[in-house]
């Protein structure tokens, strides 16, 4: 199961907060020294019995803030990725909305217009409601809607019967 824009966030939030920890280790907090600073200090005055100590804590830290940084790098994508995923999705749901508002509103005059097709002002009604309906169901799929989801599409224009022929 995917995993929601809040979810990465409080994980992003979590493994930032342990990032920032590891990297407090190393370099100290509040211009107090850390590990790196009194190994490299060990390193230049060539203190064995300091770096022999130092040497494992200092590896650790730097491991542990690599790992960190890198889940944070990983989590950061995932983020943007789920963000812009989420943007399309609310896009498309949005179009296919209006899609199949305009759609039914088309069937409406369409249904309408077969009522009053007796007269020839009637039939051109209908032809004409027809064709924006058809227009409006092909701008709903175009928008994404699935033509499952729309009412059937339109049946080819009924051949009118014009009086007087």
């Amino acid at each position: 199961m995917a995993r929601t824009v809040d979810q990465i966030k409080e994980e992003l939030k979590d493994i930032s907060e342990k990032t920032r920890d590891a990297f407090d280790l190393l370099n100290g907090r509040s211009g107090q020294g850390g590990l790196d600073r009194d190994y490299k200090i060990a390193l230049r005055d060539k203190d064995k019995i300091a770096i022999d100590r130092l040497k494992p804590k200092w590896e650790k830290a730097q491991a542990e803030y690599k790992k960190f940084q890198e889940q944070k790098n990983v989590l950061t994508k995932e983020l943007k990725a789920a963000e812009k995923e989420a943007t399309t999705a609310k896009e498309t749901a949005a179009k296919n909305k209006a899609a199949l508002s305009v759609y039914d509103k088309t069937l409406e005059k369409l249904k309408e217009a077969s009522l009053s097709i007796n007269t020839y002002k009637g039939t051109d009604k209908y032809v004409a409601a027809y064709q924006a309906a058809q227009i409006a169901y092909n701008d709903a799929v175009k928008v994404g809607a699935s033509p499952s989801s729309l009412p059937a599409q339109l049946a080819p224009v009924p051949p009118v019967v014009k009086e007087g022929v």
